[in-house]
This record gives structure tokens, sequence and C-alpha cells, in this order.
């Protein structure tokens, strides 16, 4: 007797009691999750490649001003707002815990002191001539002229600015070169800290820790409001009232976004799971599969999260919108597999499975590879959320197919009583074109003649967020301090202090000579705050000179009769030359005003480079400022600017980027359908659709964006699998658009509902560019849906064959059956190792299973009914089914090619059955199912002396059963092909009556033979052959397998069936013999399952309407 033992059963048992293997496999899940973090910085979301980018983010990074917090307090008495931002500024320096630094004011007004230092590092960077003009001035033979000509000017000067100036500083220390436009120490601060009238006034806060999180950020924010609104509360209730405060700065930009982020990331999923439940309920009305509808969503959402956070680890503005689209598109997989579930009662889950899941694939693999080509538009924002629904969409295909489908299936039973509509007449084969198609191309050709297609906006409003807070404080705060015209930034980088100085020399030639011409109305660089360490070493010398004159100049300013403050600003600067001439050329003043300049402007780099920044202000709107001829190493660059840089770069990444998609899924329509008509009318849907979504927009004057660009590519992958799914089922209901519509039409409307859903959430997103994109894409969705659902049948049933369907792919036989590729193979195996050949059948026969899912299906459910239901335990043995069978090959291969197999086959259990009926002289009848490998039962009849005689049915594909029973009777092997021949037994029975031989397989008959048995406990299509052949020759029935064992076959034999030959007359008895003759190999089966190999289905689907054989 053959063990019932099932070694792979008590393995799947044992896994299940090891929670730690579970544990194990959560763990990196769990590590992702803790990693995820939200980078709230917009500039990461732009191509890094484009210069002006990149000028950006090193400003951005480096800058002082980037990181600081500017507080607007905005009133309408001068005097309370200067005395509301005092108060500010003095809580705000108070709390150490919060600000590093605080100012209201140029540091110069608050440290005068500074001024004088300044003034002397800047007179020391200048060139040579202006330092030693000022020298001259200062000539102890022409300071004394030079002084009466000064009280001369304040006799007549009406001006009390030039009065005041003149009166502290008479030898003009502070008149500066034209060309050195940087403060130095006598600005008030209007147009930095305060606009013209005082009503309006800023505060800049340094953050303790500038490279703060955003959870850290929005702490810190809060807190300072806090302070600043008490001290705003502190001066007197009629302030608090009339003052207004506001926030913008990084800090603020950090905090606002990531809440947004937050918030879109909560109500997207929120809203798109209860829209979803609510169109399930409508449309079934059932609890539990709704429950593990919204369960399969948020483990496919949560695993895809934390692979998220192991591959990326933070999520941006723009991907953090990937969960609802993904939750919109994963849930298809779902509402799919329920509805097929639904319309097939009895059904087991592998049957469902195999009914949708080509589709499930096929779909999931076009739209993540959709999604994964979004990195090919440039934006790095949109490439993450591409990359994390593609990740996502693979995820929610297996959470569908093998976690929530199981769990929903309807139980396999009895099929209830249901109609299913059968063949349409064929009168409705050839149908016209209905008028709902004539009414969409209606519509599509007056807009084409009539309208205007949606034009493209290069602005950068889908970049900022919707209705912020914080920019609104920072436009607030431009348009108060004069900074209205356009604002192009200058970066100037090198390695070094000289080099950015000459770059920036130049870059003063350049504009000058633009301004000059009218292209430029001003500009600002920092050239004279800017270290010239070749110009300071050689003017050491005449500022010691002039330090050396010190006392002079005091006593000719006292004999002129200026004040004793005359003196002051010159005795500061002669003291901090003095200083300088012992320090390096290129060391920067140290006081709190000039680190504060600098910082505005200057910055060093982590690889030890420099960095400055300018402004220029075109004098035209949209001047290309970089037609002025900038050198090597600057970069010019606005927010202007770089959208119209933008939209170039996505618009010509995205006519590309749509010509690839549109490539890739022409062939990816002919893998699923391989019909050159099913692909025309794939992409005719498609265009037609697009065609639609256009009319639609330009009827609602809608507009194309940098962002919504993307639409396209993203609608052209994301609603391929409408069509897929359409024609798939179109093809299974034979055109019978009730049938269809009751399964796949009901899944597809859910599958709209979800998608517009998913896209829709999104239309309220803190962030304009992935709102508009999402509207896009949801109003491309419904007009997919209408095309597809409402226009589709129509053209298919137009344009299909008459003929009835064909049977599903993975119903059919393999088309690598072929007799010249059988050929070759048979070469290669007379020469390639065996070891080598056995070590790559593992990995092919796995690759194999997962290129044909609907095959490996079939093997399931085939396996369903030996593991009496046990949905694991079959699909770990069709796992195993899949190794088997490849290396059932290879020994078949290398056994036909010549190798000789005979020491390798060896008898096994039952032996004695075999010997004993061979003894008895009546024919010899041996029956086998498809179990193991039945070929190698040659060589162990030959040698005993045996020639039999083989009974099978024509393999598939041209010229193969010659080859294979060329190939037997090279072994000492007969070849009968019986097919639907009835006179094909003749010889047979001629043979079985002459004491002869014969084998034949019982469990997957021709047509002509089968009849229905049970078998596990379920109808089964057996051949009668064998109980036929007993009647006619009373022959001796011997079941026989021969199966893998170690690396060898073994070759069982059951006891010899029993029967009344009289009694098989009745063609009923003929049909229970055949049943016990198959029951037989029960045992045999549940012990190797994985060697029993049919990748056809043998069982009859409780889903199929149509009759049987």
């Amino acid at each position: 007797m053959i063990a019932p033992a099932n070694p792979w059963k008590a393995r799947s048992t044992r896994m299940k009691r090891r929670p730690w293997l579970w544990s194990l496999l959560a763990l990196p899940l769990a590590i992702g999750l803790a990693r995820l973090r939200f980078d709230t910085d917009v500039l990461n979301l732009l191509p890094p490649e484009l210069p002006v980018v990149r000028a950006l983010q090193l400003q951005q990074k480096y800058l002082s001003p980037a990181r600081s917090l500017f507080i607007t307090v905005r009133g309408t008495d001068p005097e309370r707002v200067a005395t509301s931002t005092k108060a500010v500024a003095a809580r705000l320096r108070a709390a150490s815990h919060l600000a590093r630094s605080v100012r209201a004011q140029p540091p110069w007004l608050e440290q005068p002191a500074d001024s004088a230092e300044n003034l002397a590092w800047l007179w020391l960077q200048q060139p040579t001539d202006e330092l030693a003009a000022l020298a001259g001035r200062l000539d102890p033979g022409r300071v004394s002229a030079e002084l009466i000509a000064v009280r001369e000017h304040l006799a007549t000067s009406l001006d009390p600015q030039e009065i005041a100036r003149t009166s502290y500083d008479p030898l003009g220390f502070s008149r500066l070169p034209t060309a050195a436009d940087t403060p130095t120490g006598f600005d008030e601060g209007v147009g930095i800290f305060v606009n013209v009238d005082g009503t309006f006034r800023v505060v800049e806060v340094e953050p303790v820790h500038p490279r703060m999180s955003y959870r850290e950020a929005t702490g810190w924010l809060d807190e300072v409001r806090t302070e600043a609104q008490a001290a705003v509360a502190s001066e007197s209730s009629e302030s608090a009232t009339d003052i207004q405060l506001a926030y913008a700065g990084s800090p603020a930009f950090v905090s606002e976004i990531s809440s947004g982020m937050e918030r879109d990331l909560k109500n997207s999923v929120l809203s798109t799971a209860l829209m979803i439940a609510g169109m399930f309920w409508l449309a079934h009305r059932s609890w539990r599969p709704l429950g593990w509808l919204l369960v399969g969503l948020g483990l496919t959402l949560a695993i895809t999260l934390a692979l998220g956070g192991l591959i990326f680890g933070t999520l941006n503005v723009i991907s953090v919108g990937f969960a609802a689209v993904l939750m919109g598109l994963a849930v298809d997989y779902g509402l799919v597999s329920y509805q097929e579930a639904v319309a097939t009662p009895g059904a087991s889950p592998a049957e469902v499975r195999g009914a949708v899941a080509r589709g499930i694939w096929y779909s999931a693999g076009t739209t993540a590879g959709t999604f994964l080509l979004l990195g090919f538009a440039g934006l790095p924002g949109l490439a993450q959320l591409g990359q994390l629904t593609a990740l996502g969409l693979l995820v929610g295909a297996v959470v569908m197919l093998y976690f929530y489908l199981p769990r929903v299936c309807p139980a396999r039973g009895k099929p209830s009583a249901i109609h299913v509509p059968g063949d349409v007449p064929q009168s409705l084969e050839r149908p016209r074109v209905g008028w709902p198609t004539w009414i969409v191309l209606g519509l599509v050709t007056v807009t084409m003649i009539f309208g205007s297609w949606p034009r493209l906006q290069k602005t950068d409003d889908p970049l900022r967020p919707r209705n912020s807070l914080a920019y609104a404080a920072l436009d607030e705060l431009q348009i108060q301090l004069g900074r209205t015209n356009e604002t192009v930034r200058l970066l100037f980088a090198g390695m070094d202090l000289t080099k950015v100085g000459r770059e920036m020399a130049v870059a003063r030639r350049v504009l000058s000579a633009a301004q000059s011409r009218g292209e430029v109305r001003s500009f600002e660089l920092p050239d004279a705050f800017w270290p010239r360490p070749e110009f300071a070493a050689t003017n050491r010398v005449i500022v010691q000179t002039l330090v050396s004159r010190s006392e002079k100049l005091r006593s000719e300013l006292n004999r002129a009769g200026f004040a004793t403050n005359a003196a002051a600003l010159m005795n500061a600067v002669l003291a901090s030359w003095d200083r300088f001439s012992n320090s390096s050329p290129s060391d920067w003043p140290t006081n709190a005003s000039a680190r504060w300049l600098s910082g505005q402007f200057s910055a060093r780099t982590a690889d030890g480079g420099w960095l400055a920044v300018g402004t220029v202000h075109p004098t035209a709107k949209g001047f290309k400022i970089e037609s002025v001829g900038f050198p090597d190493g600057v970069t010019a660059g606005s927010w202007e600017r770089l959208s119209e840089l933008l939209a170039d770069h996505v618009l010509k990444r995205v006519a590309i980027l749509v010509t690839l998609i549109a490539g890739a899924l022409v062939g990816c329509l002919w893998l699923a359908f391989r019909r050159i008509h099913e692909v025309l009318l794939g992409l005719a849907a498609l265009a037609l659709s697009f065609a639609l979504l256009l009319s639609l927009m330009t009827w609602t004057q809608s507009s194309w964006n940098l962002l919504s660009l993307v639409a396209l590519p993203l609608l052209l992958g994301s609603s391929v699998d409408s069509t897929i799914h359409m024609q798939l089922a179109l093809r299974r209901h034979r055109g019978n658009r009730t049938a269809v519509w009751r399964t796949t039409g009901k899944a597809l409307l859910l599958c709209a509902g979800a998608n517009i859903a998913g896209f829709g959430s999104l239309a309220w997103s803190s962030n304009l560019g992935l709102a508009s994109l999402d509207v896009i894409c949801a109003v491309g969705v419904g007009c997919v849906f209408v095309v597809c659902v409402g226009l589709l049948p129509s053209w298919w049933r137009a344009v299909a064959p008459p003929e009835a369907e064909q049977p599903p792919r993975a119903n059919q036989p393999s088309r690598l059956y072929i007799g010249s590729l059988w050929q070759l193979v048979l070469r290669i195996a007379r020469v390639f190792p065996e070891g080598v050949a056995r070590g790559l059948s593992r990995p092919l026969a796995t690759a194999y299973r997962w290129a044909q899912p609907g095959r490996f299906e079939v093997v399931v459910e085939n396996l369903l009914p030996v593991t009496n239901g046990d949905q694991a335990e079959a699909e770990e043995a069709a796992q195993r089914n899949f190794r088997q069978f490849a290396a059932k090959l290879v020994d078949l291969w290398r056994y036909e090619a010549g190798v000789d197999w005979g020491a390798r086959v060896r008898p096994g259990q039952g032996w004695e059955h075999f010997e004993s009926a061979r003894k008895s002289g009546q024919g010899l009848l041996l029956v086998t199912p498809h179990l193991g490998n039945w070929e190698f039962g040659a060589p162990l009849l030959a040698r005993h002396g045996m020639r039999p005689l083989v009974l099978t049915a024509p393999e598939p594909g041209r010229g193969f059963t010659e080859l294979r029973a060329a190939a037997r009777s090279r072994m000492g092997v007969d070849t009968l092909i019986v097919g639907d021949d009835p006179f094909a037994f003749v010889q047979v029975i001629r043979h079985l009556q002459d004491g002869g031989v014969a084998a034949l397989l019982l469990d997957r008959p021709p047509s002509a033979t089968a009849v229905e048995v049970e078998f596990f406990g379920r109808p089964f299509q057996a051949s009668v052959a064998a109980a036929e052949l007993a009647r006619a020759t009373n022959c001796r029935i011997v079941p026989v397998f021969i199966v893998r064992e170690g690396d060898g076959y073994c070759a069982h034999t059951l006891a010899p069936i029993t029967y009344d030959r009289r009694k098989l007359g009745n063609r009923a008895a003929r049909v229970e013999l055949t049943g016990r003759i198959l029951r037989a190999f029960e045992p045999a089966i549940r012990q190797f399952p994985d060697q029993w190999f049919h990748f056809v289905p043998v069982w009859k689907s409780t889903a199929d309407p149509r009759p049987n054989g």
C-alpha cells in the first residue's frame, strides 16, 4: 500500500505554528514605517540637472535668510508698530531656547561701532587706485584745503541728512566708490526691516536648531507664535487689536507644507475609503466582503508605505498623494475578483482567480510600468509618486488575489440555479456602431473645429501650496518693502575667494553695459563686501601710511574748527586698519553687523568652496538675463524664469514619454489579446477617451500646467486595464453584453468610481499642482469608463470574428510543444551536463510559473480536491509541481536523446502484482494517470522482454505526435494514436487477445472515450477505454505509476482491478469500472501531488455555463 503521508502539509502546519516567522517578516516593514519622513522642500520636486534649480538649492541650503523665520508686524500707527516690533524682538531674545539671534533692525543700528570696522574693511578691498585717491585727499599738504572746502559745503547745504553725515565724517571715510553699494552703517533699514511709512516692520528670527524636522519645526513655530502674540498683547489691549502678525520663511513653510501633507494623506485616504465603501455597499450590500476589502486596502497601503520608507526614507509634497491614487487603482483588483466570484457562485477561489488573474496581472504590470515611467518626466516629485504607486499596485494585486479573494469567495458547493445568457442571436453578431459613438465623435469634432485646445500655463503656481498663509505673508513682505519687480538671482560659485571675486567683477561690467542699453533697471552685487586678497595685500602699505598720519589728521580737524565727535569715525577706521594690518588678507570682519551682512549674500559650501548671491531687476518682464553674457560659474535664475524652463523641460519629456508608453502599451495589448483587431480597438478606445477629455477641458476653459501635463502618460497607462478587462470579458462571454455587464461591467463601474474617488479626493490638496493633476486624472478616468463600457462592446461585436469564443490560453496546452523546438532541445541534451541542466531547470520553472500566472492557477485548481480544499497546501504543491515537471522534462530529453536510463528505473512496491499478471497468459493492460514519468516504463519492460503498445491522443503542435512516436519506437515501444477514431481500438483488441501488453492514460481522454466518474469526490472526465478493452478481451487491468524518488524512478504496481466481464455489456457497469480504476490512484496522487502533471483544467468548472465535452 502507498502511505498517505503528506510532508508539505506538515511543513505548512509547522509554519502556522511559528508566529516568530511572521514577526521576522514584519520587522523590515516596521523599520520602513519608522524611517518614513516628509520632505517639505519644494526645490526637491524639481529636476536637479537644471542649473537654475541647482543654484536655488545651494542658496536654500547655505545662505542664512533661507533658514530664518520672518515675523511681519503690520498696523496703522507707525509708533505702535515700532513699539510692538521691539516688544516681539525683546521677548524672543529672552527665549534663548527658541532663537539663536533676533533682529528687528539692521545690526549697525544696534551696534554703531561696527560701522567703522566695516568701512575700514571695505576700503581695504577696493582697487588700489581708489584707496590711493583717498590717501591723496588726506595727504598732509592737501588735507587742510579739503577741510576748508567741506566747511564751505556745510554752510550752503540744505539737506539735513547730508549735514549730519558730513559733520560726523568730514574727511569722507564713508564716501566709498560708486561700485561699493553695500550698506555700511548709515542706512536706516528702509526696504530691509521697515517700509517707507513705518506701518510695516519685520523681525528676523534664526532658530537655535536650523535643521529641524517637520514636526520639530511645527512645534517650534507654535511656541514662537505664542511668545510673539503675548509680546503684542503685553503692550496694550488697543495695540493687540490693531497689530497683525504674520509668519514667513523656511520654518513657516516647512510647518505649513508638512501639515498640509499629513492632512492630504489622511483626508484623501479616508475620503477614498468612504467613497469606495459607499459604492461597494450600494452595489453588493454585503458587510463581510466590504470589511475585507477595506482591510486589504489598508494592508496594501501599509506595506507600500513600509517599503517606501525602506527604499526612499522620505515622501515629498507630490508623492504623498500616492496613497489615494493607489487605493483607487488597487481596489480595482478586489472589485473585479469579487464581482467574478458573485457571478459564478460555487466556484472556488482558485477558479475565480484563474478567470481574472490574467487581466489583473496585465493591468497591474502595464499600470505599474506607466507609473514607473513618470521618472522620465524629469520631476523627482512625480518620479517618487510613480515609483510608490507602481510598487503599491504590485503589492495590491498580490493582496487582492491571495489575501482578499480567499476570504470573500463563496464556499464550494452545488451551484445555484442562475440564468446565464447564452450566445447572442446570429443577427446581432454584426451590429452597427450605435448612436452614443456618434454623439461622442460629434462632440470631439465640434471642439476640434470651433474650440481651442487647452493651453499650457508656464507659471510656478503648481509648486505653491493652496491658500498658504506663509506664502501670503511673503508676498506682502515683498510688496511692503518695495520688492514688487521681477528679481533675478545671480549665484556665483568657486573654490576660492579670488575666483568668485573675478566672476563678480565681470558680471558688474556686463550688467552695467546692459543697464546702459536699458535692458536692466538696477542690480546689486556683493563685490564691495567680498574679500579681495590681491587688493588687500597691496593696500596694506597705503593704510599703514594713513595710520601713521592719525595725529596729523586729528590736529587738522581741530584747527578747522570741527567738533570732537567729527574725529570719532576717523579714529575708529584708523584703529581697524591698524588691526587689519596684522591679519590675513582674506579675513572677514568679525563684528555682528558684518556677520549678518555676509550671511545675507555669501556662504561656505561643504566641499570648501564659496557662494555669493546678487540680484538683478530687468526692465522688461520675461527678459532672458542670460543673454548679457555672464562668465562660467555664474548662474542666473528666478522663480518666473524657472517656471518657463520647467514647463519646456517637462513638455519635451512628456512628448517622448507618451510615445514610449504608447509603444509599450501596444506590446502589452498584444501580449494580452494576441489579436490585431482587439489591439486596435484598445488603442482606439484610449484615443477617443483622450479626445473626449480634451474636449471637456476646452469647454470648461481648463488649462495645463507643468504638473497636470503628466496626466497624459499617467492616464494612458492607468486606463489601459479597462480595455483589457472589457475585451477579455467580451471574449469570455462571446460578446454577450448582458453577461459582460453582470460580471466585468459592474466591476469596472465600481473601479471607475474608486479611481475617480482616489484622484478626486486630492482635488482639495494643499498643493495646487497635485490638485490640478488629480482633477484631470479623475475626469479622464470617467471618459475612459464611458468609452470602454458604453462604446467598446459595440465596436468589439462589430469587428470580432463570428466563430465561438476560443478557450482561454491557460486552458490550452503550452505553445512550447513544438516539434522543431523539441528536436533542438534533444540535440542540446546529448552534450549538456546533467548537473547543469538540473540546476537550470528549477529557476526556469519558477520563472515560467510567474510568467504564466493563469497556468499556475489551473494547476492550483486541479490540486485543490487532492488537498481537500486546502488552498495554501495546493499552492505550495503547485509550485513544486512546476519544478518537478521541469526535472521530468530534463530526464525525458536525455532519455530520448539516447542516454541509458535502464539502471535508474527500478521496480517499486507491488511489483509482484505485475509478475503474477504477466504469468497469467492473458493480455496485460497497464493503466496510469499523468503521474510521474510514465514514459520510463519502456526500459523496465524491455528488461523483461516485452514490447508494449501505447495508446495516446495526438500531441499538441505540428509534427510533434510523429516525433514522439519515433522516439518511443527507438526505445522498444509501439504507439497507436487513437484520437476520436473508434476503429483505432481494433488493433489494440487484437494485440491484447494475442497476450500482448498495452498501456494507456486514463485522466485526459479524447471526447470519444470520455465519461464522467467521481474522483476525489468531484465529477471528473476519464477514459472508458480500459473498461471497453476489458469487455472485448478479458485482459488483466494492472494500475501502475512511475514516480521520481531520489535520483531515479520507482515503478509502483497496485493490485489488479477485478471485474465481471459478463456485466460489462452494460454501459453503466463500464462507467463504474472506470471510476474504480481511477479511484485506485487517489492515495498515490495524494502522496505525490507535485508529480500529478495537469496544466489544463481537469475538473468541470461549476462556473462554466457550457456543457462539458
